[in-house]
């Protein structure tokens, strides 16, 4: 038998054992049915959403605002939604495929971090010379 009861052959050798019916009702716990009690399960549509409603979120944010700060913020969220359709994609593609939804979520959240620091440093040079961070008094940006 296999781990979850599918016929193997060569699993079990029945006389060796002694017992033929407690070779076939060997059942480890991890193939015990599974009881969501109403839980959802998780589906690509549902990541899709989550996703679509984190970046508008960030758009919102990134527009709206009138902070630098919270500018980058938005940013960052958008930047997030798009990991996750990286990772929900790969996650949910039919047949065995490589991990390359990891490995382009993990590049685009190394960009994200050397974005942000550069962003960063950006605003505290304009904060040091302007004394705000608000992006209507940087019309003026000059030596």
């Amino acid at each position: 038998m296999h781990l979850c009861g599918k016929p193997r052959v060569g699993a079990f050798d029945t006389r060796a054992s002694g017992s033929r019916q407690a070779a076939a009702n060997y059942r480890p716990a991890a193939c015990a049915p599974q009881k969501w009690n109403g839980a959802m399960t998780p589906t690509l549509q549902i990541f899709l959403i989550v996703s679509a409603a984190l970046f508008c979120i960030g758009l919102l944010a990134a527009l709206s605002r009138r902070h630098a700060i919270f500018i980058l913020i938005g940013i960052e969220m958008m930047l997030a939604a798009a990991n996750l359709n990286f990772i929900a994609f790969w996650r949910f593609s039919p047949g065995p495929h490589q991990p390359t939804g990891v490995m382009v979520a993990i590049f685009s959240i190394a960009i994200s971090a050397a974005e942000a620091a550069v962003g960063l440093a950006l605003v505290i040079a304009v904060y040091r010379h302007y004394r705000t961070t608000n992006v209507d008094q940087f019309d003026q940006l000059k030596g």
